[in-house]
Protein backbone atom coordinates (compact mmCIF):
# COMPACT_ATOMS: atom_id res chain seq x y z
CA UNK A 1 0.00 0.00 0.00
CA UNK A 2 1.52 3.24 -0.85
CA UNK A 3 1.65 6.11 2.28
CA UNK A 4 -0.73 8.36 -0.33
CA UNK A 5 -3.49 5.58 -0.41
CA UNK A 6 -3.72 6.16 3.69
CA UNK A 7 -6.45 8.55 2.77
CA UNK A 8 -8.35 6.73 0.78
CA UNK A 9 -8.53 4.14 3.80
CA UNK A 10 -12.13 3.18 4.80
CA UNK A 11 -13.45 4.61 7.90
CA UNK A 12 -12.97 2.13 10.76
CA UNK A 13 -10.87 1.59 13.82
CA UNK A 14 -7.37 0.44 12.72
CA UNK A 15 -4.80 -1.60 15.04
CA UNK A 16 -0.96 -2.25 13.73
CA UNK A 17 1.55 -4.60 15.60
CA UNK A 18 5.22 -3.95 15.05
CA UNK A 19 8.32 -6.02 16.34
CA UNK A 20 11.23 -3.57 17.79
CA UNK A 21 13.48 -6.68 16.30
CA UNK A 22 12.06 -7.54 13.10
CA UNK A 23 14.54 -7.79 10.38
CA UNK A 24 12.13 -8.36 7.77
CA UNK A 25 10.36 -4.98 8.18
CA UNK A 26 11.71 -1.49 8.79
CA UNK A 27 9.96 -0.26 11.29
CA UNK A 28 10.94 3.45 10.88
CA UNK A 29 10.78 2.99 6.75
CA UNK A 30 7.06 1.09 6.92
CA UNK A 31 5.18 0.89 9.89
CA UNK A 32 6.07 4.40 12.00
CA UNK A 33 5.46 5.99 8.32
CA UNK A 34 2.21 4.44 7.60
CA UNK A 35 1.19 4.99 11.34
CA UNK A 36 1.61 8.47 10.69
CA UNK A 37 -0.10 8.78 7.30
CA UNK A 38 -3.05 7.52 8.48
CA UNK A 39 -3.48 9.42 11.32
CA UNK A 40 -2.62 12.36 9.41
CA UNK A 41 -5.48 11.48 7.20
CA UNK A 42 -7.98 11.51 10.37
CA UNK A 43 -7.79 7.95 10.57
CA UNK A 44 -7.60 6.11 14.60
CA UNK A 45 -4.50 3.39 14.95
CA UNK A 46 -3.86 2.03 17.71
CA UNK A 47 -0.11 1.38 16.93
CA UNK A 48 1.22 -1.85 19.33
CA UNK A 49 4.93 -1.66 19.34
CA UNK A 50 6.22 -5.13 20.83
CA UNK A 51 9.87 -4.94 22.23
CA UNK A 52 12.20 -7.74 21.87
CA UNK A 53 10.51 -10.02 19.42
CA UNK A 54 11.22 -10.65 15.45
CA UNK A 55 8.54 -11.04 12.60
CA UNK A 56 5.20 -12.22 13.22
CA UNK A 57 6.69 -13.11 16.86
CA UNK A 58 3.87 -11.81 19.29
CA UNK A 59 3.33 -12.72 22.70
CA UNK A 60 0.16 -14.78 23.45
CA UNK A 61 -0.78 -11.37 25.00
CA UNK A 62 -0.28 -9.52 21.35
CA UNK A 63 -2.05 -12.72 19.47
CA UNK A 64 -5.17 -11.92 22.16
CA UNK A 65 -4.96 -8.28 20.56
CA UNK A 66 -5.00 -9.13 17.52
CA UNK A 67 -7.53 -11.51 17.87
CA UNK A 68 -9.36 -9.09 19.44
CA UNK A 69 -9.39 -6.20 16.96
CA UNK A 70 -9.95 -8.81 14.24
CA UNK A 71 -13.70 -9.69 15.92
CA UNK A 72 -14.16 -5.37 16.64
CA UNK A 73 -13.34 -5.30 12.63
CA UNK A 74 -16.12 -8.35 11.54
CA UNK A 75 -18.45 -7.52 14.05
CA UNK A 76 -18.20 -3.65 14.29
Amino acid sequence: LHLAEAGKMPDAAYTIFHCTEDKSVNKQLHSDRFVAAMEKAGHSVDYRIIPDRGHCDLRPEDYQALFAACARGITG
